[in-house]
């Protein structure tokens, strides 16, 4: 009897076990698997509602919007980039589907060269590029994806409705680890000095309302993790040339400094 009671335990433990894994590993994997099916039509279509709702709540800086778009195409990024800078105090950028990039005067303010403008707009589209957002999103309706049959209506309206995560949305530490050193990859394939990202992050170190949390706790990467990464990928990347000097990046980031 005592055998029995053993066994059943350990069935049942095996199985709860079995289902917890099932549950954690398998909502990323289904939910990505979802979101890549779904087609570019509807990434555009969540993107423009984004746009759309984030331009109604912000005011546009038409001139380093402008400036930072022909800095943009300067980088060469794949076409559709549009980006956006918000008249905002609060040092933030982020990205949406749809390939959209906005990014805060209280941060384009803070950058002191042209490296680090390419690094923060290197960052931002490659979550773009990964399609981290609705990846995020779809990780976030958790156990709702298993209940729905894939490319329903129903799933695809909820996920329209949750639109408003995108918004200023905190990336797993997968996600901002890939866009950061991905981003670097980007830069340096430019012929950008990388150390731009590395600067960019010790500024956002910086003006973090709350460098010392415990990373432990966090899905999302601390800032402090970020610059150890970076410096080790830096410093594998071996001796570089001067990379700064690109006398039409600095020009364009120059006349964005003059619009401060």
């Amino acid at each position: 009897m005592v055998k029995v009671i053993v066994s059943v335990a350990i069935i049942a433990c095996s199985f709860l076990l079995i289902t917890t894994v099932a549950y954690t590993d398998g909502i990323p994997f289904v939910s990505d698997v979802f979101i890549g099916a779904l087609p570019e039509e509807f990434s555009i279509e969540l993107g423009k509602k984004v746009r759309n709702e984030v331009i109604y709540d912000n005011n546009i800086d038409e001139d380093k919007t402008d400036l930072i778009n022909e800095y943009a195409n300067k980088l060469d990024f794949p076409k559709g980039i549009k980006v956006y800078v918000l008249k905002s105090y609060e040092p933030n950028a982020f990205a949406t589907p749809g390939k959209y990039i906005f990014i805060n005067t209280g941060l384009l303010n803070k950058l002191e060269n042209h490296t680090e403008l390419a690094a923060l707009l290197a960052h931002e589209y490659i979550h773009i590029e990964e399609n981290h957002g609705l990846r995020s999103v779809g990780r976030s309706l958790g156990y709702e994806i298993f209940t729905h049959v894939f490319f329903s209506k129903n799933l695809k309206e909820e996920i329209m409705d949750k639109s408003n995560l995108l918004i200023n949305m905190e990336y797993s530490r997968q996600f901002e680890k890939e866009a950061d050193l991905k981003g670097l990859e980007f830069i340096r394939g430019k012929n950008i000095d990388p150390n731009g990202m590395l600067s960019l992050m010790k500024k956002l170190k910086k003006i973090e309302k709350q460098t010392e949390r415990d990373s432990r706790l966090s899905t999302h990467p601390s800032t402090i993790d970020r610059i150890e990464y970076l410096e080790e990928e830096i410093k594998e990347m071996g001796n570089l040339p001067d990379l700064n000097h690109d006398p039409e990046l600095e020009a364009i980031f120059e006349r964005i400094r003059y619009r401060w």
